[in-house]
């Protein structure tokens, strides 16, 4: 416990300022952002409807956040790779840590949009407390999908690193397109993995109740927004074979990383 609890206080001395930057960042976007466009294109819906758009932007894009936290902490890191590695932790501890962290700052940084973001809506347009319920449950579902994208994406991106970072001790600088290419194939191959008829017979069951946590009526009146996953909706079993995946990439990278950098 105390190796966890010192490592994570690491990645706090090394990433707090890129937290404090990042919220910084969320309320200049946040508050400046939406009065502008207001001005500059004349746009004739209220303050907090244009506020809620541009949060729900943000919130989109805080799954690449995370993984560019992670990949800024690791190129830090990799700068001193005898600092690094020079303790008795695991490499699955080490990396650990730092998606941990990365995480953590990310989910601080939409508590921040999010409580900005609806609390303005809740202000300036509901003000039922069926409506505020019903945009709960929705900024829940938010909230959720981003947090569990952030962690897929930090795993994905970190597999990718560590092929970077073994190719550019062959080739050096064409390490960066090779990658990029093998990230192109890799990606093909697994989307039509994923829409293949076997792996949908095979992984279509359980069903997430997405829809019950979407104000559907609320949305389309205030926002003209129609969200509906009842043709396409949430497996549970897909969400179980992409989990294993993910830790199975993990189990890999950590070790194929430890073999290229440890000794």
């Amino acid at each position: 416990m105390k190796q966890w609890s010192g490592l994570l206080m690491k990645e706090w001395i090394n990433m707090k300022n890129l937290l404090y930057s990042l919220l910084v960042l969320d309320a200049l976007i946040l508050f400046i952002v939406p009065s502008g466009f207001k001005r500059l294109f004349g746009i004739e819906e209220d303050l907090g409807t244009i506020r809620f758009m541009v949060g729900g932007i943000l919130l989109f894009f805080h799954s690449l956040v995370a993984l560019i936290l992670l990949i800024i902490s690791l190129e830090k890191d990799m700068i001193r790779q005898d600092i690094w590695i020079h303790t008795s932790a695991t490499m699955q501890k080490l990396v650990g840590t730092k998606i941990i962290f990365t995480v953590f700052v990310t989910s601080v940084s939409l508590l921040f949009i999010s409580v900005v973001t609806f609390g303005q809506f809740f202000i300036s347009i509901s003000n039922q407390s069926s409506e505020l319920i019903d945009m709960g449950k929705f900024l829940f579902l938010v909230i959720s999908i981003t947090f569990i994208t952030s962690i897929y994406l930090c795993v994905v991106g970190f597999f990718f690193w560590v092929i970077y970072q073994t190719l550019r001790m062959r080739i050096q600088y064409y390490a960066i397109p090779v990658t990029l290419v093998l990230f192109v194939l890799i990606n093909y191959w697994w989307n039509k993995i994923l829409s293949s008829a076997f792996f949908t017979k095979t992984f279509a069951i359980g069903t997430l109740p997405v829809n019950d946590f979407i104000p559907q009526s609320l949305l389309h009146e205030t926002l003209n927004v129609n969200l509906d996953f009842s043709t396409e909706p949430f497996l549970i079993g897909i969400l179980l074979f992409i989990t294993c995946i993910t830790v199975l990439l993990f189990v890999s990278a950590t070790t194929w990383l430890d073999k290229k950098v440890r000794v």
